[in-house]
């Protein structure tokens, strides 16, 4: 839901007439800017976006092509990005990503980048792209140090603040740690065992 969200919503900033680079979401792992990735081009294929994902363990000359076709929205880890911005890479049409094409900034899972150390890629990078632009900051805690990240960053944040709801008190949660193999011969055995249980 949340990477949906922040797809739909910065994709109807995007100018399909420009090929540049005009939303970057920069991600703390590979793995989740491909999941990101999956959603992206999901949502856009209808809508004449192009859509790339640019993290370390692929070819670098990858990146470059996908970049100078003018990819519009752009999901990468700190460190791929701020790489290819030093080579002067992410521009499209001859405009660099520094000058004036990224409208939307997305930092997803900022927690997790401040805790892997990119925070002096992060500012490097926000450093060099236009001040007119949105930037989206999420993260699962805001502890001092995200407080602080985000003042160096935003202008006027709204904050939201989603709280953790609590089942109702009749309601029993439990949960079983489990490889996935597992999962269907454990589930099976649960169910087995509450012939007397009338709602699970």
């Amino acid at each position: 839901g949340k990477t949906a969200t922040f797809c739909i919503g910065s994709m109807t900033r995007i100018d399909p007439t420009l090929k540049a680079p005009q939303v970057l979401v920069l991600t703390p792992t590979r793995e989740l800017a491909q999941q990101i990735e999956g959603v992206a081009k999901g949502l856009s294929s209808h809508m004449r976006i192009s859509v790339y994902c640019a993290v370390g363990g692929t070819e670098l000359h990858h990146d470059l092509r996908a970049l100078d076709k003018g990819a519009q929205f752009i999901i990468g880890t700190p460190g791929r990005i701020y790489d290819l911005m030093t080579r002067k890479a992410l521009s499209g049409n001859g405009q660099a990503l520094a000058r004036n094409s990224i409208q939307v900034l997305i930092l997803d899972e900022a927690d997790r980048m401040l805790d892997m150390g990119f925070a002096p890629a992060i500012m490097n990078i926000v450093n060099r792209l236009p001040v007119d632009r949105q930037t989206l900051l999420f993260s699962a805690t805001m502890p001092p140090q995200i407080r602080k990240f985000a003042q160096q960053m935003l202008r006027k944040p709204v904050e939201i603040s989603l709280a953790v709801s609590k089942p109702a008190e009749k309601i029993q949660q439990n949960a079983i740690e489990v490889e996935d193999e597992m999962k269907i011969a454990l589930t099976a055995h649960l169910l087995a065992g509450m012939q007397d249980v009338q709602r699970v």
